[in-house]
């Protein structure tokens, strides 16, 4: 991918970094280094689990400029996480990119790290899903409803994806057809 149009100044060098839900690279100028993500979703895609951030949350994940809000309110939710600054965004044809500030350090991997610090960890993450709202929804407002009307949408959602995705899994489908009386 030629990423060149994101950046003032010339990239000197720049990976794929793999393993990630969106498509992303490390870059390299001559003032420092920068992470640059673009979604890799293509809107067209109807898999279950873009089904329901549409349906149910109003969120598209094509749509990668959204990020920023989202790294803003993460940014005010919690100081236990590092959440990158959007330092600009841009489109290559149709395409949305985001450049962000590069953390520092190395990937953690979490096995056979010590409990206290696997509570820790899970302490932190507690404290952002303990953020309370009247509505749900995309934090950019695009798409907002009522929290009490949360559990009906849910439910929808879930008979849903029964019937589109898993028609053929009796397991999945009898097991809804339970609930559902």
């Amino acid at each position: 991918m030629k990423l060149q149009s994101l950046f003032k100044e010339e990239i000197l060098t720049q990976s794929s970094l793999g393993g990630h839900a969106s498509d992303v690279w490390l870059v390299h100028t001559i003032s420092g280094e920068y992470v640059v993500r673009s979604s890799g979703v293509d809107e067209s895609v109807e898999a279950p689990f873009l089904w329901v951030y549409r349906n149910l949350f109003g969120i598209e994940l094509s749509h990668t400029y959204d990020i920023e809000e989202t790294n803003i309110f993460l940014q005010q939710t919690t100081t236990k996480f590092f959440v990158p600054r959007v330092l600009s965004k841009g489109l290559i044809g149709e395409r949305q990119f985001v450049v962000v500030e590069k953390a520092q350090g190395s990937s953690l991997n979490f096995l056979n790290k010590p409990v206290e610090m696997m509570e820790e960890f899970g302490r932190s993450i507690a404290e952002i899903h303990a953020c309370e709202f009247n509505e749900c929804g995309a934090l950019n407002e695009t798409y907002r409803y009522s929290l009490m009307d949360f559990p009906q949408k849910l439910s929808q959602a879930i008979r849903t994806l029964s019937s589109r995705y898993y028609f053929s899994n009796d397991a999945v489908t009898q097991r809804q057809s339970i609930t559902a009386h």
